[in-house]
């Protein structure tokens, strides 16, 4: 069975470009399969902050998404600019990760995702 690196990047490194060159050039060459996952970085924090907002005030529906869509998209820009290849999924793509009734996180589409990353 082909390994499988899962990558969890903090908010610090995600918002340094610096860092996905790095990690770009150490990706470059044979490795194996790799999964990247991130959250929003700093993005939301100065979203509620640009809007006047405390940290306990709701964002409108959706907004936590779309600035999620589009730090990964950010994220894809730099790893492909250092020449891996990549593909950004959000968690509610197609049932990668879905809320339980009793508040659990599951992952059932997971399955297919690490498939595909398998390939390259």
């Amino acid at each position: 069975m082909t390994p499988l690196h899962l990558l969890y990047v903090d908010a610090v490194h995600q918002a340094d470009p610096r860092f996905w060159q790095v990690l770009g050039r150490a990706l470059g060459g044979e490795h194996p399969p790799c999964l990247v996952v991130h959250g929003a970085g700093d993005r939301i924090e100065r979203l509620r902050e640009a809007r006047g907002l405390l940290p306990d005030e709701a964002l409108p529906p959706g907004t936590v998404e779309r600035v999620l869509r589009m730090e990964t998209h950010r994220i894809v820009g730099w790893l492909t600019d250092a020449g891996v290849p990549a593909v950004g999924f959000h968690g509610g793509d197609r049932g990668l990760l879905q809320r339980q009734g009793d508040g659990r996180l599951t992952a059932p589409g997971a399955a297919g995702l690490l498939d595909l990353a398998r390939r390259r």
